[in-house]
């Protein structure tokens, strides 16, 4: 393993076993009830056993200053809100390379696989999979199959 990639994933795991917080549900749902104040919330996350947590970049400059020691997984991709209909259409709003310039520690996608559309986003993570190869930062693909999509939101094949 590459010495950046190594020194990237050892941070999560400080111990044998790693928790990342996610705290990009606000892409797609907005705030939530009672953790509508990112800062506060993270502040509360830096003291606790917790290793890191999973944000967008829009979250990530807002709470910069009080991550204290947590490592950060980046979302760099996204759909629309909950509004719309489509929501296995889902793209990089964000690159590998903003990651790195923004110092995080792994970079995380979804790919939803069963869907009409999942050739395109395999193809997503191969292309994001290759960049990371070539910049050392660690990549968690959120593999998520149709029939969960479809049972959480309602929606049939």
């Amino acid at each position: 393993m590459e010495i950046g990639k190594a020194l990237r994933i050892r941070r999560f795991f400080r111990r044998k076993k790693t928790v990342i917080i996610p705290l990009d549900h606000a892409l797609y749902s907005g705030p939530v009830k009672g953790i509508e104040d990112p800062r506060k919330l993270v502040e509360v996350i830096s003291q606790s056993e917790a290793d890191g947590i999973l944000i967008t970049p829009g979250s990530l400059i807002r709470i910069k200053d009080v991550i204290g020691n947590l490592s950060v997984v980046l979302r760099i991709d996204g759909t629309h809100t909950r509004l719309g209909s489509h929501l296995e259409r889902i793209e990089l709003i964000s690159t590998v390379e903003t990651a790195l310039k923004l110092g995080v520690d792994m970079v995380a996608i979804n790919v939803f696989v069963g869907t009409e559309n999942e050739d395109i986003l395999l193809k997503k993570l191969g292309i994001v999979s290759t960049v990371c190869l070539d910049w050392g930062m660690p990549l968690m693909a959120e593999m998520i199959p149709a029939s969960i999509l479809y049972h959480h939101f309602g929606k049939k094949r």
